[in-house]
C-alpha cells in the first residue's frame, strides 16, 4: 500500500530451463553437431523468439531454430514450467531425421530466481551406406522390367529368325 488505497501483491513466474545433447544411437559418446530442432507446446504451436522473449505461434516457419554445437549440445532457457515436445527438422549429415517428437518438461523448484537444469539425450541413427532393395512400384522397377522385355524379345526375335534360316 503506497498511502493510495491500493495494495500491491508479488506475482511470481517461474521459468527454467533445459539442456540437451545430440548424439549417435549405437555409439552413445559419439556428440552430432548441425542437428536442427523446434519446441512445441500442448496445443501443437511452436516457440519464437521475439525482442521481449517468446511466444507461441502456428507457423513453423516463425518458430525458433535450435541448432546442436560440435560438442551435440544445445538448450532452452526462460520457458514458463510445463510439458513441451522438441521436434527435429534437420538431422546432421550422414544421419536419419527422427519422425519422434520428444517430450520433455520444465519444472523449477519454489525457490525465486532457480532454474532447474537437467539434460536429455536426443539420438539419431546413421544411415546405411549399403544399397537398399527396390521397393513395389517403384519408378526403376518399371524402367528395368521394360529394358529386360525389350532385351528377351530382342533374343527371342533373333532365335526365331536364326531358326527359319531368314536373311536379308
Amino acid at each position: 500500500d503506497f498511502g493510495f488505497g491500493i495494495s500491491t501483491k508479488k506475482v511470481s513466474v517461474y521459468t527454467g530451463s533445459k539442456q540437451f545433447v545430440k548424439i549417435e544411437t549405437n555409439k552413445p559418446n559419439k556428440r552430432l553437431a548441425g542437428a536442427v530442432f523446434l519446441i512445441k507446446n500442448k496445443a501443437g504451436n511452436y516457440l519464437q523468439q521475439t525482442a521481449n522473449g517468446y511466444k507461441w505461434t502456428k507457423n513453423e516457419s516463425d518458430a525458433l531454430h535450435l541448432t546442436s554445437d560440435k560438442n551435440g549440445a544445445f538448450s532452452i532457457s526462460g520457458l514458463k514450467t510445463g510439458s513441451y515436445r522438441l521436434k527435429e527438422i534437420e538431422a546432421p549429415s550422414g544421419y536419419i531425421l527422427s519422425e519422434t517428437e520428444i517430450p520433455f518438461t520444465i519444472s523449477t523448484s519454489l525457490s525465486e530466481d532457480k532454474e532447474t537444469v537437467g539434460r536429455l539425450k536426443v539420438v539419431n541413427r546413421k544411415e546405411n551406406s549399403r544399397p537398399f532393395l527396390p521397393k513395389t512400384n517403384e519408378t526403376k522397377n518399371i524402367l528395368l522390367v521394360v529394358v529386360g522385355m525389350v532385351f528377351a524379345s530382342l533374343a527371342i526375335w533373333l532365335f526365331i529368325k536364326k531358326r527359319t534360316g531368314v536373311t536379308k
